[in-house]
């Protein structure tokens, strides 16, 4: 991804959504944009638990929908009425 964190999605909002939403819109072009929850890879490696040893844990957390809530906003206050 491109950013791991709150401050992260934060700023992507910023330099990315926002003004591709900008630009979208002065062209008449719908614009959605990606969210995601965050990533661990405990869910990818329940079959082999020597697998985590090899990644970090909760690489990026959900922070119990906090993360993905957080960006949904913000994609949200990028299209203004």
């Amino acid at each position: 991804g491109r950013f791991n964190d709150e401050v992260g999605a934060n700023d992507f909002t910023n330099k990315v959504t926002v003004p591709n939403a900008q630009e979208c819109d002065m062209l008449g072009i719908d614009y959605m944009p990606v969210v995601w929850p965050g990533f661990s890879w405990a869910y990818r490696n329940l079959k082999n638990p020597d697998a985590e040893k090899k990644h970090v844990f909760n690489q990026i957390p959900r922070k119990a929908g906090e993360y993905y809530w957080r960006q949904i906003h913000h994609a949200v206050e990028a299209f203004p009425s």
